[in-house]
């Protein structure tokens, strides 16, 4: 969940910001056009933060999901499975 997310969030930054690399009029871009250019433009700028830019409110994001996630999937298994957790000590 978490570790996944702070581990891949870099690129998703990355992703991002070549997204959001607009095309002018005239065809030329306006921003970074490679992921070098980015991830330079964003070292240059902010350092390693940077690149973690927005983790935190991604990250409670996160960890709410996985909880949902993962409570949903155990109820549907014992009502789908007749699993009965009475019998558990």
């Amino acid at each position: 969940g978490v570790i996944g997310t702070v581990s891949v969030f870099p690129i998703d930054t990355v992703k991002t910001r070549l997204q959001l690399a607009t095309c002018t009029a005239t065809g030329s871009t306006h921003g970074a056009t490679g992921i070098t250019a980015v991830v330079a433009d964003v070292w240059s700028r902010s350092g390693i933060r940077g690149l973690y830019r927005g983790l935190p409110a991604t990250a409670l994001g996160t960890m709410p999901e996985k909880a949902i996630k993962l409570g949903v999937n155990d109820f549907l298994r014992d009502v789908l499975c007749g699993y009965d957790r009475s019998k558990e000590t």
